[in-house]
Parts: structure tokens; C-alpha cells; sequence
């Protein structure tokens, strides 16, 4: 979907909006009881036009910015051992899981799993991982 016909679909969706709040605000709210002065009714509009003018802004910005995913963002994350890495093993970064091996073999044990790990290169599909 092309950004240039984003715009009129939204306006359009704004108004369909604003009309049925300004309708309920109207002739619902009198049947049940609720009279709202004119001037109430304008200050809840104005706030509903300007909420939509932001959401719509922020969204096309949104939908605007380029995907930040792959091996590049993930160098410098951290993660955790789920897997001894001796020297290979597995380790979960944000919520994927990954295979990886150390560069630091100072701490190739068993015991540690759940230790932190940072990301520093890649070797393949591989992540090469240091202690953190």
C-alpha cells in the first residue's frame, strides 16, 4: 500500500469517527438523560481531531521507517547460555535462540549456564560470543 493513498482513507475514517461521537453526543446522550452544552460537545471534538492527527502522524512515520533486523543489530546484544558453549552451544538473544561459540575460553564449563554473554561476530550462522 502506497503512503499517498494511506492519507485520504484515514481522513475519511477521522470523520466517520467524529460524526458518530458528535451523533451519540446528540441524540444518544439525551434519551439517556445527559445534556451536554454545545461548547462541550466542540471541546470533545477538537480533542478527538487532534488525537487523530497525531496517531496518523505517528503511524505514517511508523510505517515509513525501514525494518532494524539481521545479524547487524545484533552485535554488542546480550544474551544468555541456555546450552554450555564448549566450546559450542546455544544461547537465547531477546527471544530467539541461537547457536554460538565462545571466543573467551577462560570460563568453558559446565556451570555456566544463565550467564550472560555479549554478541561479537558472526562466523556463518554461528554468533561468536565473549563474557560479559
Amino acid at each position: 500500500m502506497k503512503t499517498g493513498r494511506r492519507h485520504p482513507t484515514t481522513v475519511l475514517v477521522l470523520l466517520a469517527d467524529e460524526i458518530a461521537i458528535a451523533a451519540f453526543v446528540l441524540w444518544g446522550l439525551p434519551v439517556l438523560g445527559v445534556e451536554l452544552p454545545v461548547w462541550a460537545l466542540v471541546g470533545i471534538m477538537a480533542g478527538l481531531v487532534a488525537r487523530g492527527i497525531v496517531t496518523c502522524r505517528l503511524g505514517s512515520r511508523a510505517l515509513r521507517k525501514k525494518p532494524t533486523s539481521g545479524f547487524e543489530d545484533m552485535v554488542g546484544s546480550k544474551g544468555k547460555v541456555l546450552e554450555p558453549l564448549i566450546p559450542k552451544g546455544l544461547i537465547k538473544v531477546g527471544n530467539e535462540t541461537w547457536k554460538a561459540e565462545s571466543i573467551d575460553h577462560s570460563k568453558e564449563t559446565s556451570s555456566q549456564m544463565r550467564s550472560e554473554v555479549i554478541v561479537v561476530g558472526r562466523k556463518g550462522l554461528i554468533l561468536l560470543v565473549r563474557w560479559a
